[in-house]
């Protein structure tokens, strides 16, 4: 019923769990909801559409139904990709502050891999697929930069305030 290259992707999706058990350690809620949600639209929206492929449906308003409801859904996925790199990008510039730090260049360099699933749609589900893959653990290493950084910070303010 469904395309099995909708399911890989689908699956890849898997390694949110690296940000999200970063982000449930550190007790950083509303991140980790934001990736949970996220994780979830892009899940389901990829078992019902591909932007390359038709889903294995029988029936024509069947597959207009998938094709509607995973549009919406990659839609709400892309916005909250979007959150994301919002909220993401807060807690870096405060924790961290404004210097190129290598989590940081990992999550830009995985990002090229969305653009390539875009440039090149023969190969969409491997592009693609590994963007997943990479921008899921460099967020989940990212986060742990910025949370290891509001420690160091919270722990040297201890020294300077009296």
């Amino acid at each position: 019923m469904f395309n099995p290259e909708n399911l890989i992707l689908a699956a890849t999706n898997v390694f949110a769990f690296l940000p999200m058990y970063v982000t449930d350690r550190e007790g950083d809620y509303m991140t980790l909801a934001l990736i949970y949600c996220t994780s979830i639209m892009s899940t389901v929206s990829h078992i019902f559409y591909h932007k390359y492929s038709k889903p294995y449906v029988v029936c024509d308003d069947l597959r207009n139904i998938y094709e509607s409801l995973g549009k919406i859904l990659n839609s709400l996925d892309v916005l909250g990709c979007v959150i994301i790199v919002a909220r993401v990008s807060c807690l870096y510039y405060a924790y961290v502050g404004v210097r190129l730090t290598t989590p940081l260049l990992v999550c830009m360099t995985a990002y090229m891999f969305n653009i390539l699933a875009e440039v090149f749609p023969r190969y969409y589900t491997l592009f693609h697929g590994t963007w997943h893959v990479l921008i899921y653990t460099s967020l989940g290493w990212l986060l742990s930069y910025i949370y290891m950084s509001k420690s160091v910070h919270a722990y040297v303010e201890t020294f300077i305030t009296p």
